[in-house]
């Protein structure tokens, strides 16, 4: 019985490479109507001083008063997020006024895999949509 066990558990241990994801909540304006497919979303993983932005696919749901959001980052221990988001409430397909626009702030939040079994989730702060000007 111990050789299956031995098996397993050495799986688990090369399949155990370190993977932040980042859950956040995107919170749009009381009334507005929520349609995933309004949405766009880009991260910059490289930390620096310039962002390279890359848009990104995500899993989520809606809640009252957005969407909350579970995204993968990149292979990794430890990874510097920026992510910022563009809900194009009025469907024309262009950045501009009546839409709404967020992101994380200037500073990246740190995502961080703490190992086997630990976990690799990391709440970051709410984004707060507010509209184009």
């Amino acid at each position: 019985m111990r050789g299956p066990v031995i098996v397993v558990f050495l799986a688990l241990l090369a399949c155990g490479e370190a993977y932040p994801y980042l859950d956040v909540r995107l919170k749009l304006p009381a009334g507005t109507a929520l349609d995933d497919k309004k949405l766009s979303l880009e991260m910059d993983l490289m930390g620096g001083s310039t962002p390279r932005w890359d848009a990104i696919s995500y899993q989520g749901k809606k809640t009252s008063d957005g969407f909350d959001l579970h995204l993968g980052t990149a292979i990794g221990p430890e990874q510097h997020v920026r992510l910022r988001a563009w809900y194009d409430d009025n469907g024309n397909g262009k950045r501009d006024p009546g839409d709404f626009v967020g992101d994380m702030g200037p500073a990246p939040f740190v995502a961080r895999d703490r190992g086997l079994f630990s976990g690799n989730d990391n709440r970051a702060p709410d984004i707060v949509m507010l509209p184009v000007r």
